[in-house]
């Protein structure tokens, strides 16, 4: 019975840690924290990118419509 929980904690142990995708680096390693810093602010960029086309766009069909109507 002890080797049964044993062995099912250890496998739970190590699903949750297979999950966990998240760049954890030492207090004083500044290579890591540098890298993640700069791919956290590449990911922020290519979102704030991503949501400034879909607003030009949606300006875009909203002057054309109004273009329209007026005439």
């Amino acid at each position: 019975m002890k080797i049964l929980i044993i062995s099912l904690i250890l496998i739970l142990n190590s699903a949750f840690s297979l999950k966990a995708n998240d760049n954890l680096c030492k207090k004083f390693d500044i290579k890591c924290k540098s890298s993640k810093f700069l791919n956290d602010a590449i990911k922020f960029q290519k979102k704030g990118l991503d949501e400034s086309k879909k607003q030009l766009e949606n300006t875009k069909k909203q002057a054309i419509e109004g273009a329209k109507k007026t005439n």
